[in-house]
């Protein structure tokens, strides 16, 4: 229960962090599109750079799974104003999604499921112009 086993033929080829952030801008500014809005993975220089009405920052709290069982996405979101300070709105969201089989492709798919989820959620989040 509290061990960490590696697998002998079985990696992963990247940064779950990184990848999970790109991800999640992919899905995001497509489910965006249409509301004229630009998503952007956010820098503390881009301040200075360009004003913005608003962003929104996500925090994955938990990103687990076991091959042939459940992954668990828990996160939280907010969609702050021109300042960074003041929040608009808020949610906190835990998707569990199956892995639907006894392999690593099938918990890989399993947790793109839940990120697409999550991001649904957080799109849904902001408002139209």
């Amino acid at each position: 229960g509290n061990e960490v086993r590696l697998h002998e033929t079985e990696r992963w080829a990247g940064s779950l962090a990184e990848d999970a952030s790109r991800v999640l801008v992919e899905n995001l500014s497509t489910l965006l599109a249409g509301k004229r809005i630009a998503v952007v993975r956010w820098t503390s220089a881009m301040q200075t750079v360009s004003p913005f009405r608003s962003r929104m920052a996500i925090e994955i709290l938990r990103f687990e799974g076991a091959v042939g069982g459940t992954v668990v996405l828990k996160a939280r979101y907010a969609l702050l104003g021109p300042d960074g300070k003041k929040v608009i709105s808020a949610g906190e969201s835990t998707v569990r999604e199956p892995a639907g089989g006894p392999d690593y492709d099938s918990l890989v798919a399993a947790m793109s499921r839940a990120l697409a989820a999550f991001s649904k959620e957080a799109a849904a989040a902001v408002p139209a112009r």
